[in-house]
């Protein structure tokens, strides 16, 4: 399992290595809604497209990617991230690796 921290910046962008292959996560927050989403590239092209970041479970578990990310709540309130700094503060966004992601789901998807 990795942390990926998201800075309380309207946007950003971060990489991951997954099993040899280069991840982009593009981050934004959209402030005249109060939610943050997320694009995913790899190779520079985008394969996902403005996902909301959600306390939903698995966040791309509709996508059947081998790696997938949830997000917990350290305050416990069950709300949605809708704040700047609420990355900085109470929401903690995290990569479960194939390895783990197939442990949940029962067999393994591959890219």
């Amino acid at each position: 399992m990795i942390k990926i921290n998201i800075q309380p910046t309207g946007y950003q962008s971060t990489y991951v290595d997954i099993e040899g292959i280069r991840y982009t996560f593009e981050f934004r927050f959209l402030p005249s809604v109060q939610i943050w989403v997320m694009n995913i590239l790899k190779d520079n092209e985008v394969i996902i497209k403005g996902v909301s970041l959600t306390l939903c479970g698995l966040v791309l578990k509709q996508q059947n990617f081998e790696f997938d990310l949830f997000l917990v709540d350290s305050s416990k309130s069950g709300i949605d991230p809708y704040k700047l700094d609420d990355f900085n503060s109470r929401i903690g966004l995290y990569l479960l690796e194939p390895n783990e992601i197939t442990e949940i789901r029962g067999y393994a998807v591959s890219s």
